[in-house]
C-alpha cells in the first residue's frame, strides 16, 4: 500500500514538473498558428491587389456593410463580433476562405459566450485616403495602389497586425 502511495506521489510530482513545459509549448504553438494566419492574411492581400488591376482593398473606419472592404463587422458590436458571414462578405474571403484565418489562436476574447470571429486588423493609412484629411497627419502618405506600396518600400511597411481584444473594433 505504501510503495502504490509512493509512486503516485512520484508521478504527481513529474506531472507538476511537466506542466509549465507543456504551457509554454502550447504558446509557442498558438504563436506560429497566429504568424501563419498573418502569412495567408498577406497573401490575401497581394492576391487581391493582383487580381484588381493593382488596386488595393479598401479600408475605411466603420465603412459601410456593402462597402468593397477587405473586412466586415465591429468587433465591439455583439452582433458583428461573432458573425461569421460579415468575414465571408469580405473581400479577402475568396483568397483565405476560412473563418478561423481571420482570427488568432492565442487570442482571448470572447462576446458572451462564443469567441470572436476577428483579431486582425489592417493599417489605417493603406486601402484608402481618409488619413490624408486626417487632423495632424500631415506629412505621412496613404496608400491605395500597389504602385504606391512599392515606391514607399515595402519592407518598411506593415498591413494587417494582430490588434488587442480591448482595442479593436473595426478593421481598420
Amino acid at each position: 500500500m505504501l510503495d502504490l502511495l509512493l509512486v503516485i506521489a512520484v508521478m504527481a510530482i513529474l506531472a507538476a514538473l511537466l506542466m509549465p513545459a507543456l504551457a509554454a509549448a502550447q504558446a509557442k504553438s498558438k504563436r506560429a498558428a497566429c504568424l501563419d494566419n498573418l502569412k495567408q492574411s498577406a497573401l490575401s492581400f497581394q492576391m487581391y491587389t493582383a487580381d484588381n488591376d493593382g488596386k488595393l482593398a479598401q479600408n475605411y473606419p466603420l465603412g459601410p456593410a456593402g462597402s468593397n472592404s477587405w473586412v466586415l463587422g465591429d468587433m465591439k458590436v455583439s452582433g458583428d463580433s461573432t458573425n461569421k458571414t460579415l468575414i465571408r462578405r469580405g473581400k479577402f474571403f475568396p483568397y483565405a476562405s476560412q473563418v478561423p484565418l481571420y482570427r488568432c489562436p492565442a487570442d482571448p476574447s470572447r462576446t458572451g459566450d462564443a469567441p470572436r470571429v476577428r483579431s486582425y486588423s489592417m493599417n489605417g493609412w493603406i486601402g484608402s485616403r481618409y488619413m490624408d484629411a486626417y487632423p495632424g497627419a500631415n506629412g505621412f502618405r496613404t496608400f491605395v495602389r500597389d504602385s504606391e506600396l512599392a515606391a514607399a518600400g515595402p519592407a518598411n511597411l506593415w498591413v494587417i497586425a494582430d490588434e488587442h481584444e480591448a482595442s479593436i473594433d473595426d478593421a481598420w
